[in-house]
């Protein structure tokens, strides 16, 4: 494996590593994602949208040789092992995660803070966890996460014809 500085530069020396990872079952911990929970995101289809990202765990890893922070890697790359919580609640379905379900795994742009989907990945059992096992090639903020929909700009009515004379109630405001 060749391990590379952001210019595309091969990187040689002693590493040195930093690994960050961010609990899913703590709250202060949700509340430090970059960008909150409530993102832009270029989709699986390669559009960009504003959805919620429910994150199973996110992680940011920092390699370093000498000065130099290493960003890629060719010809291979880091294989992580992600265990999920057991609780773990798949937003889209409201049933908890198990083996054999899918999960997305997503990559955040250092300096814009968009979130990019990356691919989808199963969820396995190994010796009694749930755990997502890949294989990585650059280095940045990760998470596995569902994607829903986001009501970040709120609802959007259209009213046709005359609403002169529609009786509107207000059930419900969101501030």
């Amino acid at each position: 494996v060749v391990i590379k500085d952001k210019d595309g530069a091969v990187v040689t020396g002693a590493i040195s590593s930093q690994v960050i990872f961010v609990d899913p079952t703590s709250p202060a911990a949700q509340s430090a994602i970059p960008g909150g929970s409530s993102v832009q995101a270029k989709l699986k289809d390669g559009s960009t949208s504003n959805v919620e990202l429910v994150s199973a765990g996110m992680f940011f890893i920092n390699l370093k040789a000498g000065d130099k922070d290493v960003k890629t890697f060719e010809g291979g790359g880091l294989k992580l092992k992600i265990v999920i919580p057991s609780t773990y609640v798949n937003p889209n379905t409201g049933a908890k995660v198990k083996a054999n379900d899918n999960i997305d795994m997503w990559s955040i742009e250092e300096g814009t803070g968009k979130w990019n989907y990356e691919r989808s990945c199963v969820v396995r059992s190994v010796n009694g966890e749930l755990v997502v096992e890949e294989t990585i090639t650059h280095l940045s903020g990760w998470s596995l996460a569902y994607a829903t929909n986001s009501c970040q700009d709120g609802p959007k009515f259209v009213f046709k014809g005359d609403i002169s004379k529609v009786d509107v109630k207000l059930i419900a405001a969101f501030a």
